[in-house]
């Protein structure tokens, strides 16, 4: 299969560049800023939702990354 290697180098260089923006963003803190009041319910489940996010925003930024290198790569 023929690929233009300029088209490629594009698609890395915006990869790279989504990959930057969403490294700045904390999506777990965010999601536990609604915690409410301390030792509540809302709380406990604002904190672990949050948890949850953080841990799903840094798996999709590793296969964002990992998807610019296999271009790079290709």
């Amino acid at each position: 299969m023929l690929v233009d290697p300029d088209l490629l180098r594009a698609f890395a260089a915006q990869v790279d560049a989504a990959a930057a923006g969403l490294r700045g963003l904390d999506v777990g803190a965010t999601a536990t800023g609604a915690d409410g009041l301390p030792g509540s319910a809302t709380q406990w489940s604002a904190r672990h939702v949050g948890e949850r996010l953080g841990a799903i925003a840094a798996d999709l930024l590793d296969d964002i990354t990992a998807l610019g290198g296999a271009v790079r790569g290709a």
